[in-house]
């Protein structure tokens, strides 16, 4: 008798969301449809090639706030850029903010200490730059080259590390805070509607409690409890499609 095996559960995006993780330099948010437009780290950067011309990871790198927005490729497409340090980051889509893992010992003590920063009118933010999208993006190592996301490495046959980050299409404003000393620290990266047409219930002072029955409480008491797990990435073949030489 056959059986029929069960799927995995879905995956909340605040119960349990989808961490990336890089090779050493910062992560990049890219608009899918730009994907083909960024090169990575390449043989004629600064960093393999050895040359004095920066290839897209080398531009990324050089970002020292917590966040910027660089230019990709020769048209109007931006790269979202995380730096400061190559922190392990997720995305909330329901707030539009990443989550930076900056030195906690789980992630359910990372929610109230970003639940904190956001709800605190004296958090020290740093505002950024207004980054531009066309909408659906997704969060990545600066390293990898964006036509390479839906090829396999060859000696695993695992994805590169990427997450969607659903980002609705429009122009964002940026606040980041990174917050230490006191044991959890966590970083924030918010993105901010500078027109908001649909979108008037979401401002700065939105609390992840707010967001119906998924509280932070609810979450800290279910997190340990949840069942079951989705891939954790996602296979963007069918956008970016050409093989590794």
């Amino acid at each position: 008798m056959s059986v029929t095996p069960h799927a995995d559960p879905p995956r909340h995006p605040l119960l349990d969301p989808n961490w990336v993780t890089s090779m050493g330099g910062p992560l990049v948010v890219l608009p899918v449809s730009a994907l083909r437009d960024w090169a990575g780290c390449t043989e004629s950067g600064m960093v393999i090639g050895d040359t004095d011309t920066p290839d897209d990871s080398d531009r990324a790198c050089a970002v020292e706030d917590f966040a910027a927005v660089i230019d990709v490729g020769t048209g109007d497409a931006q790269a979202l850029v995380l730096g400061d340090e190559p922190a392990k980051t997720c995305f909330l889509p329901d707030r539009n903010i990443f989550i930076r893992w900056l030195a906690a010992d789980s992630y359910a003590e990372l929610l109230p200490a970003a639940e904190t920063l956001l709800a605190d009118p004296a958090t020290p933010w740093k505002h950024g730059a207004v980054w531009e999208t066309d909408g659906e993006s997704v969060l990545m190592d600066s390293a990898e080259a964006g036509d390479d996301l839906g090829q396999p490495y060859p000696h695993n046959m695992q994805l590169p590390e990427q997450a969607p980050a659903d980002v609705p299409a429009g122009r964002w404003r940026i606040r980041a805070f990174h917050k230490t000393g006191e044991f959890p620290w966590v970083g924030v990266v918010q993105l901010i509607p500078e027109q908001t047409p649909g979108a008037a219930t979401l401002t700065e002072n939105t609390t992840l409690a707010s967001l119906g029955p998924w509280t932070v409480s609810y979450v800290v008491r279910r997190f340990s409890a949840r069942c079951g797990s989705a891939p954790l990435v996602g296979d963007y073949r069918s956008r970016v499609g050409s093989s590794r030489s």
